[in-house]
């Protein structure tokens, strides 16, 4: 019985190392490594323990368990990663005035200069003169000025809108909770 519990704790710890290692190399990597190659290394693990098990013993074949494990939970995070950049904006279209057509997301935030609010984006379109190149996002976060004493002149929930924005990727609202570095500068 005392070995069922020592199993499971070793996958745990297997799969934390993979989860721990993954999201450190996804940090100093320029970009995410392609999950066919991270198949291609597991099925090299599983014909190594494949191979390796039919003459080692017992401890040795939980090497090669331990490493599977690690490398899916890597996998798993690289595919997560990629994911979320797949949804970022692109640093080409960084600075440029597109139309945003789409319907609020969210409550909008109203403040004394402007408001801010999610935008479920519908449909992109480019000014003259530009071109729209790489992943856009779905939603974007959105602010801006209006006028508290013209009624109705702020988005609501719900609504559908047509917006010219200039584009920026977020940096200091990242932590939903923390301190907003982009706000106070």
């Amino acid at each position: 019985m005392a070995r069922q519990g020592g199993g499971r704790f070793v996958r745990i710890l297997a799969l934390s190392f993979g989860v721990i290692t993954g999201t450190a190399l996804q940090g100093v990597q320029p970009e995410p490594w392609p999950l066919s190659a991270l198949g291609g290394a597991a099925l090299l693990l599983l014909f190594g323990a494949w191979a390796d098990g039919r003459w080692a013993p017992r401890p040795r074949q939980a090497l090669w368990v331990w490493a599977l494990a690690s490398l899916l939970a890597a996998a798993g995070v690289s595919w997560r990663s990629q994911q979320q950049l797949a949804g970022a904006l692109a640093t080409a279209m960084e600075g440029q005035v597109v139309w945003l057509e789409g319907c609020v997301d969210s409550l909008p935030q109203g403040q004394p200069p402007g408001w801010r609010l999610e935008l479920e984006v519908t449909h992109w379109r480019a000014l003259p003169n530009q071109t729209l190149s790489g992943p856009r996002p779905t939603r974007v976060l959105l602010t801006g000025g209006y006028d508290p004493e013209s009624e109705g002149s702020a988005p609501a929930a719900g609504e559908c809108w047509g917006f010219a924005a200039r584009l920026k990727a977020p940096h200091g609202n990242r932590n939903p909770h923390g301190f907003d570095a982009e706000l106070w500068l």
